[in-house]
Formats: C-alpha cells, structure tokens, sequence
C-alpha cells in the first residue's frame, strides 16, 4: 500500500459518519464515484464546526421552504 499526503477539498451532500482519531483528530471515510476510498484525518475544531454549520443550514433550509409556500 502507497501512502500519500496530498490537499484537497471535499464536497458531500451530508456529513459522513466520522471515528475519534489520535491527537485531537477526526477520521472521515469517503467513498468516491469509482469505489476509491479515500481516509481524511481532521482537528476535531474543525469537525464540531462543521457538524454545527450543517446543523444551521437544514434549519435556515427548511425555514427557507416553508416561507415559499
């Protein structure tokens, strides 16, 4: 196996599950469209951020969709 550290960025509809990792980090698994499985290790700052910013988007989403009908 060939290890490679490489920056990227990410776009996914929905957060995916995440795994607690050493030195304050988060593990994701992605998935991408060829079955490639792609591991991220992140500060967990910067994962709870994340996680809240989706949280606020659904309620500003939804709040969106209601005032449209």
């Amino acid at each position: 196996m060939t290890e490679v550290k490489s920056e990227i960025t990410l776009k996914f509809n929905e957060l995916p599950e995440a795994t607690s990792a050493p030195n304050k980090k988060v593990e994701l698994l992605l998935t991408d469209q060829n079955g490639v499985i792609f591991t991220a290790l992140i500060n967990a700052k910067s994962w709870r951020k994340a996680e809240a910013d989706a949280t606020a988007f659904s309620d500003w989403g939804g709040y969106s969709q209601f005032r449209d009908r």
